[in-house]
């Protein structure tokens, strides 16, 4: 029964075909018998049966984020993908790649694309729409129309580089930052002092964290010092921590510091066995501001003011062994002069 079922079904449409007096029915007939052969294909079943569908053509495109999701955004309203995501497509839908570098001077930029036979071609844009039209026209067959006729738009986007990264732009992301050079302070006395300081720091976000020392000598010229009665040494270790920001074309870092100083006073005059030798040691807190100017990527030329307190200086004069030692500087302005490496 089955078999003439089927005979009687596939001789139908073939007798509608040659009796149709009508043209009209005649072409009628015609396609009933194509839609009939073709539903009875395998092919026809098999991709009926794991639901494949014709999907859109696809553009990846690779760039600057502010420079790709414009042109994404005119490809999506033309009706193309930019994200392979349909799993369930027909093979042979058209994948386009391309890769847009924007030039040094900021002049506009290069669009490279690649289909999947390993054409390429190279043009330069500045505008979205404009790298939006070169694309649509790779996914699609040579003599096929645009998907969408193109966007009507007022004003056309014009697309910006953004800046390349200054010398001050690696510097500041950079991660270990040394320093080192020369110091000079004024204390509370009006004694006036010279020496050499140097730190290193490592940066976690904005702050920078390390250690500084500084080792400096009383010079023994003005203040309470300039009798040349007394020898004064200066030594600070202090952990440090600075906020580095920028500012045109330079770096700026408020400093907050605190740790331990030693002040060593010797007596002069006499024979050096006799000499009276006391060391004092106690806190330091120290606030400055440093200023860094970059002469290339790793190297730079700065400055630093700030003041240091030592609140447990002794800073009245004393006499020991019927020698005058004199006071302590309780505060200290600073002044120092250094070279910047970051590596």
């Amino acid at each position: 029964m089955r078999f003439w079922a089927t005979l009687r079904a596939t001789i139908m449409p073939v007798r509608m075909f040659l009796k149709a007096p009508v043209p009209g029915m005649r072409r009628r007939a015609k396609h009933f018998l194509v839609i009939f052969l073709a539903a009875g294909s395998p092919n026809f079943k098999a991709a009926n049966a794991a639901g494949d569908a014709i999907c859109a053509p696809v553009a990846a495109i690779d760039g600057p984020r502010s420079v790709v999701a414009p042109i994404e955004a005119i490809l999506t309203s033309h009706g193309i993908r930019v994200s392979d995501d349909q799993l369930n497509c027909r093979a042979g839908s058209r994948k386009v790649r391309a890769a847009i570098a924007a030039h040094q001077d900021r002049t506009g930029f290069t669009l490279t694309t690649m289909d999947d036979s390993g054409r390429t071609s190279t043009r330069v844009f500045v505008q979205a729409a404009t790298a939006a039209s070169l694309i649509e026209s790779w996914t699609l067959d040579e003599e096929a129309p645009l998907l969408a006729p193109p966007m009507a738009e007022a004003r056309p986007q014009v697309l910006t580089a953004a800046p390349p990264p200054t010398v001050a732009d690696d510097q500041r992301r950079a991660r270990v930052h040394l320093y080192g050079g020369m110091e000079t302070s004024m204390g509370a006395d009006r004694s006036w002092w010279m020496g050499v300081a140097m730190g290193a720091c490592v940066r976690s976000g904005p702050l920078c964290t390390g250690l500084r020392g500084r080792s400096t000598r009383d010079l023994d010229l003005t203040g309470a010092s300039s009798s040349d009665s007394v020898m004064r040494t200066n030594t600070e270790i202090l952990l440090a921590s600075s906020w580095l920001f920028q500012t045109g074309g330079m770096l700026v870092a408020p400093t907050a510091a605190v740790g331990a100083g030693w002040l060593r006073t010797t007596t002069e005059g006499g024979l050096p066995q006799d000499a009276i030798v006391i060391e004092h040691g106690g806190l330091r807190v120290e606030l400055s501001v440093l200023g860094r100017w970059p002469i290339s990527r790793h190297l730079a030329l700065g400055a630093e003011l700030g003041g240091t307190w030592s609140p447990g200086a002794r800073t009245t004069d004393t006499i020991e062994q019927r020698a005058l030692l004199i006071g302590e500087p309780g505060k200290q302005a600073r002044l120092s002069l250094f070279c910047s490496v970051t590596p």
